[in-house]
């Protein structure tokens, strides 16, 4: 039987305008994101331990997934008591950018999870206590910068932590 071990990091938010009119901000915020790491230096049981974004990873983990996307979405407000006569004339719909980082980070191991907890274990204590750790001082620092730098009355929802899990499971 083999098991499988997976964590998912996602931060996102929204800017207000169309992408076009946020492209200077998405280039500084893609910047943050822009190393994707080819092998992660992560030790579970050891701090501070390596920075952002190889620290990230796990050691023995691969990088399935990492992602930058800036989009527009439609921006209404139904909730304002003229918002149906606004839309009939196309006055209602304001486009904002969000912008979103995802990645995705598994190991596949022959054996199962209970075979195999004297490794899983720790590594589940890392994803829990991922405060103590480097890469997540550094990934606070990066986002604080980016929320300084783009103007307050632009921030419809601020880019910040929008997931963090681990998925588990034997049978793969």
């Amino acid at each position: 039987m083999a098991s499988m071990a997976s964590y998912v990091l996602k931060i996102a938010g929204s800017i207000d305008g169309r992408p076009e009119e946020n492209a200077d901000l998405i280039k500084r915020i893609d910047q943050a994101f822009s190393d994707r790491p080819e092998k992660g230096t992560g030790i579970p049981d050891t701090t501070p331990g390596d920075g952002w974004p190889a620290g990230f990873i796990l050691q023995g983990y691969r990088l399935c997934v990492w992602r930058r996307d800036a989009g527009p979405t439609e921006r209404f407000d139904p909730y304002d008591p003229e918002y149906f006569e606004k839309v009939k004339v196309k006055e209602a719909t304001r486009y904002v950018t969000q912008y979103t980082f995802f990645a995705e980070v598994n190991q596949f191991r022959l054996g199962s999870l209970y075979e195999k907890r004297d490794v899983m274990l720790p590594e589940v204590r890392w994803f829990y206590h991922y405060p103590q750790y480097q890469w997540y001082r550094d990934l606070l620092k990066i986002l604080d910068d980016i929320r300084k730098m783009i103007p307050k009355e632009r921030v419809i929802q601020p880019i910040w932590f929008s997931e963090w899990r681990w998925y588990c499971g034997d049978g793969m």
